[in-house]
């Protein structure tokens, strides 16, 4: 048993050489930054300090987009607009656009953002009634609403205000405003903040009439002929036809998913896929109503991913079958991972999976399998899980990629010294000095989009579990290498053995 051991061991030891040969991603040297720096919630620009600690947004290679200027800056939206205050007290809050130009003046208690296109400034007064609307951070003072004011943020102009009794709660709905007054009657504003019109229903914008679907806020038919089913959107509208079949149509009246087709479809993710029901199997839809992944599923987990969750990310999806998981292309609806996995944490387009000893491997969404000496994954890293944060036993951490390929040694005392942008498109790491930035070339992403069932198969040997065998993890190596082939063969079968 010590010669298998040690044999195993020696052919463990030799595949970070294949894994160099062949790896997809790297590091490439950016801008630097203080120790203060860290990326925006939903993107990979900075955001950090000057010398005298006031705030500013920079690229990752240290370019400056808005000057270090303000005392606090926070991001709203896709790096689109950030709220600013310069002085402590209440109503000294400011809205920025993302070329750094103020749009909402500095004198407000709350920035409201109801969309990329309307905002709410909040004019509040502090007040010892019980009946109060805000309370402090930190303290015991409560305050009340004087005003909204309204704000158009394309325009960059008030376009009126609203008393407290008027408004309760608002949504956007494009060029319209759903607004609930605190008597609960909802009317619809439009651009210039008239009233329009009074709709019984807050969070949907449109309704079925006799003639087919109308806009609540225009009281026009959009879609003649069919009954209104749900805003999928992507601008797509689910409907029904006379058969109660349900398909999904553009605001032309253009059929993009066929009736009859699916017994559902879901709301579109922010990548642009939808979720699908046969019967009682799921599917993937793409922007485009083409079935991109068959309904041959139990279903589909969300992934976290730029500030959001996702069922579709950078050409993959994770599916559920009978209770284990692995990973589809959403190029061709083939699988890539074996869906094979129950015992697992997933990190985007990585599992983490143990094998019966606790040696934990990597299951990359391509089917590579990875074996590790890692004691520790951290479970939230940040991206879309081709980078990952592995702690080794001597509590250092270090940035390996999905096929565990070191990209940053391990040389760090806590995992949050590394920070991933939540796109997965730059990483920042604590020097002596502050931070450095790294932007991060995925070469191979393409390629990897369309790895074959039969290549993935082949890349997890069986390991045993109980009660049931599951496929087990096995080393990367390069595929065009023999002797790399050679040395996961005999990999899979000393697994085998020492099992």
């Amino acid at each position: 048993m010590k010669k298998l051991c040690l044999l195993l061991l020696a052919l463990v030891l030799c595949l970070p050489a294949f894994a160099e040969e062949s790896a997809e991603i790297a590091l490439v040297p950016a801008g630097t930054f203080s120790d203060y720096a860290d990326f925006e919630d939903d993107c990979a620009r900075v955001i950090d300090t000057n010398g005298q600690y006031l705030e500013g947004v920079f690229d990752i290679q240290g370019n400056e987009l808005i000057p270090c200027a303000y005392g606090s800056l926070e991001e709203y939206g896709e790096c689109s607009y950030y709220t600013v205050q310069n002085e402590n007290g209440v109503n000294k809050a400011g809205a920025l656009n993302a070329a750094g130009e103020l749009v909402i003046p500095m004198e407000y208690g709350d920035i409201d953002f109801l969309s990329e296109r309307w905002a709410l400034g909040v004019k509040l007064e502090e007040t010892d009634s019980d009946d109060y609307d805000y309370e402090a951070f930190l303290g015991d003072e409560h305050y009340i609403v004087t005003a909204y004011d309204v704000y158009d943020l394309a325009a960059g102009s008030m376009v009126g205000s609203l008393t407290r009794q008027q408004l309760n709660n608002a949504n956007a709905y494009g060029d319209y405003l759903y607004i609930e007054d605190r008597s609960g009657t909802i009317s619809i504003y439009d651009e210039t903040l008239a009233v329009v019109g009074a709709t019984d229903s807050f969070y949907d914008c449109y309704a079925s009439s006799d003639e087919g679907v109308i806009s609540l806020s225009t009281g026009e038919v959009v879609v003649p002929g069919y009954s209104y089913y749900d805003d999928i959107g992507n601008g797509l509208l689910t409907v029904r036809n006379d058969s109660y079949d349900i398909g999904a149509v553009d605001l032309a009246g253009n059929i993009v998913i066929p009736f009859g087709e699916y017994d559902q479809i879901y709301e579109y993710d922010a990548n642009g896929y939808a979720r699908v029901v046969k019967g009682d199997l799921y599917g993937m839809v793409d922007s485009q109503g083409n079935l991109v992944v068959p309904c041959e599923y139990d279903g589909f987990e969300m992934l976290n991913y730029g500030g959001d969750y996702v069922y579709g990310l950078n050409g993959y999806a994770y599916v559920e079958k009978a209770g284990k998981y692995g990973y589809v292309s959403l190029a061709t609806g083939e699988v890539t991972c074996p869906v094979n996995y129950a015992q697992h944490t997933v990190i985007g387009l990585s599992m983490i999976v143990p094998d019966i000893t606790g040696e934990l491997y990597i299951i990359a969404a391509d089917g590579t399998a990875t074996p590790t000496t890692y004691a520790e994954f951290a479970p939230y890293p940040g991206g879309d899980g081709m980078l990952l944060k592995a702690g080794n036993a001597e509590g250092m951490w270090g940035l390996v990629d999905w096929h565990g390929n070191v990209l940053l040694d391990f040389a760090y005392s806590y995992n949050s010294a590394m920070r991933i942008a939540p796109d997965g498109s730059a990483v920042l790491a604590e020097t002596e000095d502050g931070m450095a930035g790294y932007t991060v070339t995925r070469p191979g992403l393409a390629a990897m989009e369309t790895a074959t069932p039969e290549t993935a198969e082949a890349a997890a040997p069986e390991t045993a579990q109980a009660p049931e065998a599951e496929e087990a993890p096995a080393a990367e190596t390069d595929s065009s290498s023999d002797s790399g082939a050679d040395t996961l063969d005999a990999i899979q079968d000393l697994i085998g053995l020492l099992g």
